[in-house]
């Protein structure tokens, strides 16, 4: 390790920190190292790789800061001494962590790791989940190229080594966070020493697998009883995704927008003569961005419509996104001087592209992507998937699509089974299960980055056999209804504040809103809220009615603020629209239900006059269209969603009967989804 200085207010903490550094005998090793990942602290990772080369060869991307101090602190132990840290709970899993495992495997033996889950551990601290674990100094390298008797005995013990696992599922309802973790630590304290032991808290167990079992990929250790058999029994029924299908990230452009970081690398008269702010589109475009090149039709040969995360649905991919953008879709071939309008339009941002690393390496032109992947995997058949979501969502598709790096696209290997097949296989309610018990989540999130995809297990088909073949086809055919099922849902998300072909069924809809019902109506149906025969407006001020010309003059300088409960007055209904003037107030007179239909639209107009709101707002003829269309829609929405329940039900008996699973381990499995 590189020679070094640091500086110290207070000697004895000098003292201490040379001893860390110049012994390796240390009996414990205690820590809560600070949780930071690489993404967002890159700057860090690299000064710190800068300044201390010895951890090069601790190093792999996408890994968090606090590795480097678990392996420290292993390298500073004695033979038996050992280690107890707090750390987040991703490592064992996490595909930037397989260097520490690798790491944990060849100089310790695995003694507890205790799994808090949604436990608090620190007060006020947002997104915990953190495990407590303990490593014993046990090292397995070769000397000198050859195992030594202590080493051998250390190799033996691991591969029979069995980790005692604790997982915390609830914790006790107390005041603070303090005396809750005391409590259920307390709790965890008289089980742990029992080699298995359940109740509402807690489970502790020993690892389904033994030490000697692991390697340096995900480490599925958490698993108790029941769940344990049912992940392996999926993983010996399947094989790897890998085996079968290409799985890539998607583009990562190296500059999508103007950010307040990358705008600094313009000069500020490039700023001011082409009105350069944080946010604009440089390779991603919103439709009006696009629209303001001009671009001639030959150019528009590298525009492609660019899909969000958020636009893929289970089985659907939401045809028209909600924010429609577009991406300038340059590689290191294109020839740019060809497109003389995108040319310009990325030669404003030109000093931002030639800070990417590739071309400063000279592997890319200034005006490619970054990472611009191979076409074939947006324009040919495929499945997509967001990198996190609350469940398995993997949209088929089969036309242009290009996304971010934030979506993975999954891509025919020339297996024989469809890509259809696989989607129906993994959007499963079995599958589903898997992922969740086979990786740890992130918050209410799961990660389906790297590793994670290319090892879900798939139930290969045999066709010679004519039973599998009709299932193979039979899921085929489900998926398709499926998807053309959602397709048809789709029209109707018009109508609701969520998406329909985001959910699992019709208990999670809310109703569908009355100003959407009425914008869909025909304009022959509507009126203006100012012409429409049903209503009738009075306007008061220090409570005197006015009327006439002094009405209409007060009218048109009347700003909207406040709305009122309906209320009754004369055997009829009002509101009262109010304004921050005191002591003046508009009185609306029209049915029940149609001033219902008015408290629902209003409130979006708020501060603007009444003279626009009133030639703006448009209210039906007959306030029972919005009930009749308001019924239809729903009913509708009911059967569509009741066919895709249906449909989707069908595919996870298929799922299960390929898979082997019994009827009870179908009650295990539904019953752990439904929580």
């Amino acid at each position: 390790m590189r020679n070094y200085y640091v500086l110290f207010s207070d000697p004895g903490k000098k003292d201490v920190y040379e001893k860390i550094v110049n012994h390796k005998d240390f009996d414990y090793v205690c820590a809560n190292p600070p949780y930071i990942g690489e993404k967002g602290h890159k700057e860090l990772f690299r000064d710190t790789l800068k300044h201390y080369p010895y951890w090069e060869n601790f190093y792999q991307g996408k890994m968090d800061y606090l590795y480097f101090f678990i392996e420290l602190g292993l390298s500073k132990l004695r033979e038996g001494g050992k280690l107890g840290f707090i750390t987040t709970s991703y490592w064992p899993t996490a595909d930037g962590a397989s260097k520490l495992r690798k790491y944990i495997l060849d100089s310790a033996l695995i003694k507890e790791i205790i799994d808090f889950g949604e436990t608090k551990i620190f007060e006020g601290a947002p997104g915990q989940h953190n495990v407590v674990f303990v490593l014993e100094k046990c090292s397995s390298y070769k000397n000198n190229g050859a195992y030594n008797e202590e080493i051998t005995e250390n190799i033996a013990k691991k591969k029979i080594n069995r980790i005692k696992i604790v997982k915390v599922k609830e914790n006790y309802e107390t005041k603070s966070v303090r005396e809750g973790l005391l409590k259920i630590v307390a709790h965890v304290e008289k089980h742990i020493a029992r080699e298995e032991y359940s109740d509402e808290y807690i489970d502790v167990f020993l690892s389904p697998a033994k030490q000697g079992g692991l390697g340096e990929g995900a480490w599925n250790l958490m698993l108790p009883g029941r769940a344990r058999t049912i992940i392996e029994k999926i993983k010996q029924e399947g094989a790897p995704l890998a085996d079968m299908c290409e799985v890539n990230q998607g583009i990562v452009s190296g500059a999508d927008k103007v950010t307040n970081s990358n705008i600094r690398l313009l000069s500020q008269d490039s700023i001011s003569k082409n009105n350069i702010k944080p946010s604009d589109g440089i390779f991603v475009l919103s439709s009006k961005e696009l629209a303001s090149l001009r671009l001639p039709k030959e150019e528009t040969t590298l525009i492609r419509p660019f899909y969000k995360n958020s636009d893929i649905d289970s089985y659907y991919i939401h045809e028209t996104p909600e924010e429609q953008q577009f991406i300038i879709y340059t590689t290191k071939v294109t020839k740019i001087d060809q497109y003389p309008q995108i040319k310009a339009h990325l030669e404003k941002f030109r000093p931002i592209l030639e800070n990417k690393r590739e071309f400063k390496e000279g592997k890319l032109p200034w005006f490619s992507l970054h990472w611009a992947r191979d076409r074939i995997t947006f324009e040919s058949e495929k499945i997509v998937t967001p990198n996190r979501a609350p469940r398995n969502t993997f949209g088929y598709n089969k036309s242009s699509l290009y996304a971010m790096s934030d979506v993975f696209f999954i891509t025919n290997r020339k297996q024989k089974e469809s890509l259809c097949y696989i989607t129906g296989l993994i959007n499963s309610s079995l599958l589903d299960y898997y992922f969740m018990k086979s990786r740890k989540a992130k918050g209410k999130v799961r990660e389906y980055v790297g590793t994670p995809l290319s090892e879900i297990p798939i139930r290969r088909i045999d066709f010679d056999s004519p039973k599998e073949v009709k299932i193979h086809n039979r899921l085929v055919g489900l998926v398709d209804e499926i998807i053309e099922t959602k397709k048809q849902l789709a029209v109707y998300n018009k109508y609701y504040p969520v998406r329909l072909t985001r959910l699992e069924g019709a208990d999670e809809t809310t109703e569908p809103e009355d100003i959407n019902i009425v914008a869909d109506l025909p304009k022959s149906d509507l009126r203006l809220l100012r012409t429409h025969p049903e209503i009738r407006i009075d306007f008061k001020v220090q409570g005197v009615l006015l009327k006439g010309s002094q009405k209409e003059e007060t009218l048109r300088s009347f700003c909207l603020s406040g709305i009122s409960k309906i209320k009754k007055l004369d055997g009829g209904y009002i509101i009262e629209i109010m304004q921050k003037k005191k002591g003046a107030s508009l009185v609306i007179h029209a049915p029940k239900e149609l001033l219902s239909y008015l408290r629902i639209v209003l409130p979006a107009d708020k501060g603007k006059r009444w003279e626009e709101i009133s030639n703006e707002v448009l209210c039906p003829n007959d306030i029972s269209m919005i009930k009749d269309k308001r019924e239809k829609i729903i009913e509708k929405t009911r059967a569509l969603f009741g066919k895709t329940e249906k449909l989707h039900a069908e595919i996870d008996e298929l799922v299960y009967d390929l898979y082997g699973i019994t009827k009870m381990e179908q009650k295990e499995i539904e019953k752990s989804l439904a929580k």
